[in-house]
């Protein structure tokens, strides 16, 4: 019940998805899978032409019936997956932010969050470590587990928030590693802040360190209220109306470029028929 010559239509917006992202055609590399997307596109067509379309049941009625089941679709970043603005990361459902250095590359994955140093000599990440509101116990029971030397260990505050800190020193295949693990008990929950770094450079990376770990503490209102998702809304157009009037209107965040893309339109200056989704 598919149409054949959908294939070749989905490949033709991603090659104007690219095209636009990039600010100009993508040129081909060594590294590319083979053939090119155009190429693809004209093969996708080429074969749809030689094939039926057999009969089936439609996913909806009519075109206003099918969008209407992509309205609300969350698109880009799930805030309740955290969310990086620049160097700090934001995560609304555990209720927590922290900071990490401003030039250091910043990742986001489901178990953890962290930072790596521009020369890769440095790594400061946070994780969970367990639920509980005590953060010595939390402490002890890793330590336990642990094959590191404990330099030297005890009770932190990091801000309103209790904590419990542990300098380590361990022997690795790339020499002696430091380390500078801090549990802060938050929400029912321990967090772990590790910092990692050659032992030998370790104490001009810890003013670092701390500071990344000083800054972990609960949300305030204003950024809570900042956080905001981006989900795809239906718009309806007025006659005569080209896409950045549309746009204005109803606060979309796309460039009028990137609404013509996705919505399979050649252009953006065309005016638009009254009631045109």
């Amino acid at each position: 019940g598919w149409n054949p010559a959908g294939m070749g239509e989905f490949l033709a917006t991603l090659e104007r998805e690219t095209t636009l992202a990039l600010g100009k055609k993508r040129q081909p590399s060594f590294l590319d899978t083979h053939p090119a997307t155009p190429e693809r596109v004209e093969s996708a067509w080429a074969r749809a032409r030689t094939l039926a379309r057999a009969p089936a049941k439609p996913l909806a009625r009519d075109r206003a019936a099918f969008l209407a089941k992509l309205d609300g679709l969350l698109v880009d970043e799930d805030p309740a997956g955290g969310i990086f603005d620049g160097a700090v990361f934001r995560q609304p459902e555990l209720d927590f932010r922290i900071r990490f250095p401003a030039d250091w590359q910043t990742a986001n994955s489901p178990t953890a969050v962290g930072a790596v140093a521009p020369d890769q000599s440095a790594l400061i990440q946070l994780g969970l470590a367990g639920e509980g509101s005590d953060p010595r116990a939390a402490a002890q029971r890793d330590l336990g587990k642990q094959e590191a030397k404990v330099v030297r260990h005890g009770a932190v505050s990091i801000g309103a928030l209790r904590g419990y800190q542990a300098r380590l020193s361990q022997t690795s295949a790339q020499g002696k590693v430091g380390a500078l693990f801090t549990w802060i008990a938050h929400g029912g929950r321990i967090y772990r802040v590790e910092c990692l770094a050659a032992e030998a450079r370790f104490a001009r990376f810890a003013p670092t360190c701390e500071s990344a770990t000083g800054s972990f503490r609960p949300l305030e209102a204003d950024e809570r209220r900042r956080i905001q998702a981006h989900v795809l809304r239906i718009a309806t157009a007025r006659s005569g109306e080209g896409l950045s009037a549309v746009a204005a209107r109803t606060g979309n965040v796309w460039s009028p470029e990137r609404t013509a893309v996705v919505n399979g339109m050649a252009g953006v200056s065309a005016p638009l028929p009254g009631g045109r989704l």
